[in-house]
């Protein structure tokens, strides 16, 4: 499963609120958001390469994969519903 950490590195750089880096990157609020929370599953390249100018960081720093175990996707997927 790929993971963001978009909203990790944007603490570390400074960034306290979804506000401020709304604010930096010139998103719609609900955008900068979700991508400041860590609430969103899919990514767009031009959003992606807006949010490494401003973190000043490489697209592999924002994002990353994780092992999980498809049993437990699985019964996660059920309980959802």
């Amino acid at each position: 499963m790929i993971v963001s950490r978009i909203g990790e590195v944007a603490r570390e750089r400074g960034f306290s609120s979804a506000l401020q880096f709304q604010k930096a990157t010139g998103f719609a609020y609900n955008t900068a958001n979700d991508l400041f929370s860590g609430n969103t599953k899919r990514i767009g390249f031009d959003i992606l390469a807006r949010v490494c100018e401003v973190l000043k960081a490489e697209p592999g720093e924002l994002i990353t994969r994780v092992e999980v175990d498809p049993k437990l996707v699985a019964e996660l997927n059920v309980a959802l519903l």
